[in-house]
């Protein structure tokens, strides 16, 4: 099919980011892609490239709209670094019920794509997307945590680093939870276990 009069681009690439979140990239054929843009095959082409350059544009528009809700939560006024911490957790568990909830992708697709691809050699580029960014919340988190062990509130047992790890780890099991059922009563528990070993 050709391109539709009307096309949305970036419509079409938040559907396409949901088709990938919800089947992987080797559950996606390139004529799902198609079907999901409402474009031929040479129009898909043409809009978004082929399949690879297409999942990686998904993945940059799903890391690029989870780092703007994480950077907001961590750069709010107001709050302490430990009340950070739980808000990160908190709204993790309210996102992961409300998309359960609307029927929506759960999970994470950064997560998909490490279990999914990682340590195939074709798909290294898409690999390091994820770690660059994985990287970058583990500094920012760290630096918060560290803020929050010299006024106290955090527990100094262990490095800063890693207890973002661990946070990090929390966040990431929440969202593996929720994919696999897991409901919202679950999931509280989840990250209510986790602020206790902060305190």
């Amino acid at each position: 099919m050709a391109r539709t009069p009307g096309f949305d681009r970036d419509q079409a690439l938040g559907s396409l980011v949901r088709q990938f979140w919800r089947h992987g990239y080797r559950g996606t054929s390139t004529e799902d892609l198609c079907t999901t843009a409402a474009l031929g095959r040479s129009s898909l082409y043409n809009t978004f490239g082929t399949k690879d350059v297409v999942y990686s544009e998904c993945l940059s528009a799903y890391l690029a709209d989870a780092s703007t809700g994480f950077e907001a939560v961590l750069g709010a006024p107001g709050l302490s670094a430990f009340d950070k911490v739980a808000a990160l957790l908190e709204g993790t568990v309210e996102q992961e019920s409300r998309r359960q909830a609307d029927g929506e992708p759960t999970g994470c697709l950064a997560v998909n794509t490490l279990v999914e691809l990682a340590g195939d050699p074709a798909h290294a580029p898409v690999v390091d997307q994820v770690n660059r960014d994985t990287r970058a919340r583990l500094a920012a988190l760290a630096t918060c945590i560290r803020l929050g062990q010299a006024t106290g509130e955090i527990n100094a047992a262990l490095d800063a680093s890693a207890y973002a790890e661990f946070v990090n780890a929390t966040i990431v099991g929440i969202r593996v939870a929720s994919r696999g059922g897991a409901g919202a009563d679950t999931l509280r528990a989840i990250a209510a276990c986790a602020l206790r070993s902060l305190a």
